[in-house]
């Protein structure tokens, strides 16, 4: 490898696929213009459902579509994308896909959420932190006892001679 032309640690931001790759620091974000197109995209999809204006299930597939491109930034999108997809699968279902619907208000938290954050676009951190240490807890009738274990290491602290001898303790010891 030619070190003159080459550089071995990465300090750039590529845009690809709609992205911002920031190679540094191993996070990605979505560009500006496509963040507030789909901004645009979900005010509409707010003001529709608030005035039960109709739409097409294909419109709705087109959107839960767009918005299942932010999976890589958000964790949790796919869990607000179910009311929306419920509805759209409904009305497909029973009155086919070249139809319209009403969508209901029920999506209304899900689209704040959208909302809220894609206004924010907190980059996503593609490399995963290992974890360091795990807690056991346990709520016993009598007493509280809890397990600190570090990864790769024995226990830090325990349960008590008391808490040891608890019905619920010795089930979770698996004694």
């Amino acid at each position: 490898m030619n070190t003159e032309k080459s550089e071995t640690e990465p300090n750039q931001t590529v845009i690809f696929l709609g992205r911002e790759w920031n190679l540094a620091n191993a996070t990605v974000k979505t560009k500006p213009k496509k963040r507030l197109l789909l901004l645009h995209d979900q005010y509409n999809r707010k003001r529709w459902t608030k005035t039960l204006t109709e739409i097409t299930v294909k419109q709705t597939a087109k959107l839960i579509g767009k918005l299942n491109y932010f999976r890589l930034q958000f964790q949790d999108d796919s869990l607000f994308l179910n009311i929306m997809d419920h509805q759209k699968a409904q009305a497909a279902r029973l009155r086919g896909r070249n139809t319209t619907m009403i969508m209901n208000n029920t999506a209304i938290p899900d689209i704040n959420w959208w909302v809220a954050e894609l206004r924010a676009n907190i980059s996503a951190q593609l490399i995963q932190i290992q974890l360091q240490m795990t807690i056991t807890t346990d709520a016993a009738p009598c007493g509280w006892g809890s397990t600190l274990e570090r990864i790769g290491n024995d226990s830090v602290c325990s349960w008590n001679l008391e808490e040891k001898i608890s019905e619920v303790n010795k089930q979770q010891q698996g004694i």
